[in-house]
């Protein structure tokens, strides 16, 4: 049993360790790129581009976007760069990004970005907002489960990032989420007038 325990304890330190090693290697690196604007193009030249967890952006990089989206949207500054050291700073990631970010675990890096955030239902998401919601991608194995941003204005909704093709999908939730939907966020800017994050 002392065994089991201490090889447990060895395994949750080396992952502690290469997680931190890691999160400064890939900031070094994505500091060569600046983002600016909204950001449609996962499977394009930031994908290619930025690094997070062992892999680039392209294979596991919704949810910094899904992040970095809904703080633009906000009308507060942001860098991709910043916003993937955030996830990967606050182990939010699920095995170096094999399978990119864990549901609850966004949640650490939205309150180290400055936002706060309230958990809603699917339905809920038709309300003037900006929402981060992750949905089941039903199809191959390795699409997995995807983050995006949703904009919902005067009954109307803009999905970001929703095929990282550069395009934004003017489609409710339900109508791509549906029955796949697992948690969604409404983001509000949880910073005061100085740019501190509130308590």
């Amino acid at each position: 049993m002392l065994i089991v325990l201490a090889i447990l304890l060895f395994l949750t330190a080396a992952h502690f360790i290469i997680g931190v090693l890691l999160a400064k290697r890939n900031y070094r690196l994505n500091s060569k790129y600046e983002s600016t604007g909204i950001i449609n193009d996962q499977n394009g030249q930031t994908g290619k581009r930025y690094r997070f967890g062992f892999f680039s952006l392209k294979y596991n990089g919704c949810a910094p976007i899904a992040v970095y989206n809904a703080k633009l949207l906000l009308g507060m500054k942001s860098r991709l760069n910043d916003v993937i050291y955030s996830l990967e700073i606050t182990k939010a990631v699920f095995l170096f990004g094999l399978f990119g970010v864990y549901s609850k675990g966004i949640k650490r890096a939205l309150k180290r970005e400055g936002l706060d955030y309230t958990a809603v239902s699917l339905d809920e998401t038709k309300y003037d907002g900006i929402y981060i919601i992750k949905f089941k991608n039903y199809g191959k194995i390795r699409n997995g489960e995807h983050f995006v941003t949703v904009k919902t204005e005067n009954g109307m909704s803009e999905t970001y990032n929703l095929c990282g093709d550069g395009k934004v999908y003017r489609l409710p939730p339900e109508k791509y989420a549906g029955k796949g939907y697992i948690i969604g966020y409404r983001i509000k800017d949880g910073l005061d007038k100085k740019g501190n994050t509130q308590q």
